[in-house]
């Protein structure tokens, strides 16, 4: 349902799943993947993020938020927030560099 970008990054446009949060929960951690959420077009409840970014951790994979700079100040917690989706992919693939490594 979500788009798989590679076969190690999910690309998540939320507008898309806005209505459809349980169901993108539950997809999302049958996956497994490093995640990129696309919240440019509608912002979520910082809750439904927190529970994202406590599954990616659980699994040791990067969680990615793409969002305005002016409304990443609007969030208590500190997610990886970057303004577009190119840096988004940047940041997760420098992100898989740095776990290869070890």
């Amino acid at each position: 349902m979500f788009k798989n970008q590679n076969k190690e990054i999910n690309y998540v446009d939320f507008s898309s799943f806005n209505n459809k949060q349980h169901k993108l929960l539950e997809e999302l951690i049958i996956a497994k993947l490093d995640l990129i959420i696309d919240c440019s077009k509608i912002i979520p409840k910082e809750s439904f993020l927190i529970k994202l970014a406590a599954h990616q951790k659980k699994i040791t994979k990067c969680f990615v938020v793409i969002i305005s700079s002016s409304i990443q100040n609007k969030f208590i917690n500190n997610f990886n927030f970057v303004p577009t989706k190119k840096e988004a992919f940047d940041f997760v693939y420098f992100e898989q560099i740095q776990r290869d490594l070890g």
